[in-house]
């Protein structure tokens, strides 16, 4: 056949991505590492928050000695406390009085990408620095963050305030000319309200401008009431020479930008910003050891390795998006009508409380929806339901609701039953989204039924609301139904399939629509024709309660050819999307899929896929969604019949023309192209002539039509399309 397919099927996840981040900051008073500092990081990171437990990722520190010091002590303290983790440090040291800054970073989650001094003037007697990281496994802007760490001048007083004021207008002035950047401002402000000139700067309009996580900007933090904020001073007594007088200021914060306040991309989580150790419940201007926000020995380290206690806050990554391509064309890459090609969109953020993914599709596809349902769906409510039924099919095929009351048990049913014929062997498979009910009882499900009576034949695999999955079937006309297995775990979503082969009946199910579990098969012997659809019923031994179920089917979701659709999905999680593809003529096609989505942390978030098909505008004749030589066959063992599913010419009578229609228009090869190598050629002759004058059926045998002989006649077509 001269058939060709492309498949381009990118995903841009190069590295494992990490969970929310772990980023803190402490004043490590006067460069010393003291008794209760390794209890104080160890606790920080095997703090749970919400669901939320990890080592710390970033800790940036102020009143280091030097990063070759002070910092590097914290950096070997954290690599002994996390044997998994492999910490490093900043490189760079700032001048001033107070120390320098330092950090220290999980090189297997977050990479430091530059740090910088803010340059300082006459009227700064300390250096800002600015560091710029960027988590594991992102390659976009989107996900890069700025900390600028700092200690500002201590002590109440107009000339230190002024200081403050002009140390945080050169870092607006740098933070300004970042743009729309994610910034986190943090350290030891030393500011004692919301009136002072540096507070009033900071949180001033502009690319920088900063936001209180806590939302005490117009309030401010001073007294008692405000104590769970504060940060200063965890001993009331004086202990290796440190500030003492217990916890009554609030100078250690993580101040953070629009970018990172508005839960969209990497962010601060919502009520994650702490004072490490500090609930609140503490004496005010007392010992942090007098409440109950730690443990009683990680209070006490508190109060024993610095004069401050640590700010800590987690931040949500980026949605990274993943594209799978579900669907495989048939071998012989023909595609008939009804094919949907399947895939599946899913948001690979690495915990659950990161980002959403919000995504389009685009295909290129011009749309043949006639608001025909190409399910050809009908409805009837079987035998006499307490409740007459009620079914929308205004959304299908991605979507079809029913309401329904009744059973389907004992000898005879009455429930609502949405089908369509199955003429041979075939299968349907659905996701059940939803079931709701006044009854735990309630069940939905998919049905092969033999007849629309209500004692007829069944096989049914459903959802019961609270009882799991279950697999019912009645093997005899009138007989009792009889219940044959139950999987209490199974809930509500679920991907259920039915099929049949011959008189067995397959009952499978899926988390995700590609990996099947097949569960159950019966023996059932029915008609040629059946039929197969979505049952509902709400069992219940009193039908006078007039209770009903209300369930939803659907493909995950499905894509309208030649419309963009916008979808959302939440971290860890993923849609399952099918595409018809429908056409009115027969011949090359060409699918092209494009995703874009807001993930940019990862190459921008986007996928594009390419496939080559040919469209054939019949069904395959065997039901194996492979139109090739078996469906052949089936047709050259037709001619001489009326058979109306082998006359596509509409003639009244199958024959060679009907042969040549399905060979090359809704193949796309020519007749006498045995091997199907895209010519008629001396290949071909040889097998004819090794056939020649036998009594051999099939097209690979070259007998054509169906006279039971390889003769001249089969020769012909040989003859008039060699070479070709």
């Amino acid at each position: 056949m001269k058939l060709r397919i492309t498949l381009l099927a990118i995903l841009f996840v190069a590295l494992p991505c990490p969970a929310a981040l772990r980023i803190a900051a402490y004043n490590i008073a006067n460069g010393e590492i003291r008794t209760g500092l390794d209890t104080v990081l160890q606790a920080m990171c095997n703090e749970n928050v919400d669901g939320i437990q990890r080592p710390l990722d970033v800790i940036v520190m102020e009143e280091q000695d030097s990063v070759e010091s002070t910092t590097e002590q914290v950096r070997q303290i954290l690599n002994r406390l996390n044997p998994s983790c492999d910490y490093r440090r900043s490189t760079i040291n700032g001048s001033g009085s107070g120390g320098t800054m330092g950090a220290v970073y999980n090189y297997n989650t977050v990479r430091m990408l530059d740090q910088y001094l803010v340059p300082r003037d006459n009227n700064v007697d300390r250096h800002v620095i600015r560091y710029k990281f960027q988590p594991v496994g992102y390659s976009g802007d989107d996900a890069v963050f700025y900390i600028y760490t700092m200690h500002l001048k201590a002590s109440s007083g107009g000339d230190n305030e002024s200081r403050r004021y002009e140390a945080i207008k050169l870092v607006r002035q740098d933070a300004d000319s970042l743009g729309d950047a994610s910034i986190i401002y943090a350290g030891d402000f030393n500011i004692y309200d919301t009136d002072e000139p540096a507070f009033v700067e900071l949180l001033s309009s502009g690319n920088g401008q900063a936001f209180d996580p806590v939302g005490l900007e117009s309030s401010g933090w001073s007294g008692r009431y405000y104590k769970r904020w504060h940060t200063q001073a965890p001993s009331s007594r004086s202990i290796d020479g440190m500030i003492s007088g217990g916890m009554d200021d609030r100078f250690d914060f993580q101040f953070i930008t629009e970018e990172l306040n508005d839960e969209e991309g990497f962010a601060m989580i919502t009520d994650s910003y702490r004072g490490f150790g500090n609930n609140g419940t503490h004496d005010y201007d007392d010992s942090i050891n007098t409440g109950s926000g730690a443990a009683p020995n990680v209070l006490y380290a508190l109060m024993t390795a610095s004069d401050h206690i640590p700010v800590v806050a987690e931040y949500q990554m980026p949605a990274v998006m993943d594209v799978s391509v579900l669907s495989q064309l048939p071998d012989s890459k023909v595609v008939c009508p009804g094919y949907n090609f399947s895939f599946r969109v899913s948001n690979t953020a690495a915990d659950s409380l990161d980002d959403e993914l919000d995504y389009t599709i685009k295909t290129n596809l011009e749309s043949n929806n006639t608001g025909e349902d190409p399910g050809n769906w009908s409805y009837t409510d079987i035998g006499q339901p307490p409740v007459d039924g009620s079914v929308n099919l205004a959304d299908s095929p991605s979507s079809v609701s029913i309401v329904a009351s009744g059973k389907i048990s004992g000898s005879s049913d009455n429930f609502t039953y949405v089908y369509r014929e199955l003429a041979d062997d075939g299968e349907l498979a659905l996701r059940l989204s939803q079931l709701q009910s006044d009854s735990p009882a309630a069940e939905a499900g998919l049905m092969i039924r033999e007849t629309l009576e209500d004692n007829s034949k069944f096989a049914w695999l459903y959802q019961s609301r609270d009882f799991g999955l279950k697999w019912r079937t009645r093997q005899v006309t009138g007989d009792s139904a009889v219940l044959d297995g139950n999987i209490a775990e199974i809930v509500i979503p679920v991907w259920l399939k039915i099929s049949r082969s011959g008189n067995f009946i397959t009952g499978s199910y899926s988390s995700d629509g590609v990996n099947w579990n097949d569960w159950k098969i019966a023996e059932i012997a029915m008609n040629q024709s059946v039929y197969v659809g979505m049952a509902v019923g709400e069992y219940t031994e009193n039908p006078s309660y007039g209770l009903t179920a209300s369930a939803v089917f659907d493909q995950g979701s499905s894509v309208i050819a030649g419309v963009e659709s916008s979808y959302t999905v939440n971290a860890q999680e993923f849609l399952v999307h099918s595409l018809s593809l429908n056409s009115d003529t027969a011949g090359e096609k060409t699918l092209q899929l494009t995703i874009q989505s807001d993930s940019q942390g990862v190459q921008n978030g986007s996928f594009n896929f390419s496939m080559n098909y040919r469209y054939a505008a019949i069904n395959d004749f065997d039901g194996d969604n492979d139109l090739d030589i078996d469906d052949i066959n089936l047709l050259i063992d037709a001619i001489g019949t009326a058979a109306s599913k082998y006359d596509l010419d509409n003639s009244g009578m199958v024959d060679t023309a009907d042969l040549e229609l399905l060979v090359e228009t809704h193949m796309g090869c020519k007749m006498g192209d045995i091997n199907f190598d895209g010519a008629v050629n001396m290949e071909d002759l040889m097998i004819y002539i090794q056939n020649y004058m036998q009594n051999s059926t099939g097209w690979q045998s070259a007998e054509f039509n169906n006279d039971f002989i390889v003769n001249l006649y089969d020769l012909s077509y040989i003859a008039n399309n060699w070479g070709m």
